[in-house]
């Protein structure tokens, strides 16, 4: 029986909307029983477990960048290098000429053995903080945000995940912010709308499974 650890930054975190929308997505996805447990970094270096109680390995799903320089997993290498926000944004400026910045909007890249899924754009709202998928963009800056994507997950050599690629507008010109190997707090926004939604497709993808045809709930 599988082991699936789930990591956040903070103890507080581990009943957060994100930790819950992974363990019922793997939960409906598993082939088989897993057990899962959510545990936060600090608490890595008691509970750390390469193999499960059952002897097979440990399958981890760190839901954040914020992890020990020492802690080694299959995806660890792509963490790093995200972690690197200043050197991926000089990429984008030099690449594609964009603007360097933050951003209030997500593009979901679903990166498989077969290739990428793009999703649809998710928007925060600013006064209510609430995340909305799918917002919508002219196609010329859709084509750019995931060309500009496919070259960086090319560039960081990204594994089979659940991928956010975080920019603004300003102007209507794309300011890029960072790249997220994992379905961060905005991808709460795809349950209930995309099917499946992004936490369900990172365990298909973690998992190699493949992904079905997205749908999206109530939109053409």
């Amino acid at each position: 029986m599988p082991t699936v650890l789930i990591i956040v930054d903070s103890p507080a975190r581990k009943t957060s909307k994100q930790v819950t929308a992974l363990k019922q997505a793997i939960a409906s996805q598993a082939r088989d029983s897993v057990v899962m447990s959510a545990i936060a970094t600090e608490d890595l270096a008691t509970d750390f477990m390469p193999l499960g109680k059952w002897g097979q390995p440990t399958i981890y799903c760190p839901l954040t960048l914020d992890l020990p320089d020492n802690f080694t997993f299959p995806g660890d290498q792509i963490y790093r290098a995200c972690r690197q926000v200043e050197e991926t944004r000089t990429w984008a400026a030099q690449q594609f000429r964009f603007q360097e910045g933050e951003g209030n909007y997500w593009l979901p890249a679903i990166a498989t053995e077969a290739g990428i899924l793009y999703g649809k754009i998710i928007g925060r709202d600013r006064s209510t903080q609430t995340y909305q998928q799918p917002i919508s963009l002219p196609i010329e800056q859709y084509q750019s945000l995931c060309h500009l994507t496919e070259r960086l997950m090319d560039w960081l050599e990204a594994p089979p995940a659940v991928y956010l690629l975080k920019f603004g507008l300003e102007s209507q010109k794309i300011v890029f912010d960072s790249l997220q190997p994992f379905p961060g707090e905005s991808a709460i926004a795809s349950v209930g709308v995309q099917q499946p939604d992004l936490f369900a497709c990172h365990w298909l993808c973690l998992t190699g499974q493949p992904i079905p045809k997205l749908e999206y709930l109530g939109t053409d």
